[in-house]
């Protein structure tokens, strides 16, 4: 949202409304978003940042169970599809 591209500012307005967004508002949104390469961007840093706080957490060697946990639940979050 923060580009000077027709998407963000597409999205801008949309946020800018009083209303809930509804249901083919929503759709809008998420294919503005798409096209903009924003949702790639996004789940890039969110994939480093998972990778950085694995990578913490090695270091803090942790007993196996709670460390599986945790990589499991990183994983969860940033590979999803849905």
């Amino acid at each position: 949202m923060a580009g000077n591209t027709p998407q963000a500012e597409a999205l801008r307005t949309l946020y800018r409304g009083d209303d809930a967004p509804d249901e083919e508002q929503c759709r809008h949104a998420a294919k503005l978003i798409e096209q903009s390469g924003a949702r790639e961007w996004t789940l890039r840093r969110a994939r480093r940042h998972s990778a950085d706080a694995l990578h913490r957490l090695a270091l803090a060697e942790p007993r196996p169970l709670p460390a599986a946990e945790l990589t499991a639940l990183a994983h969860l979050v940033t590979q999803r599809e849905h």
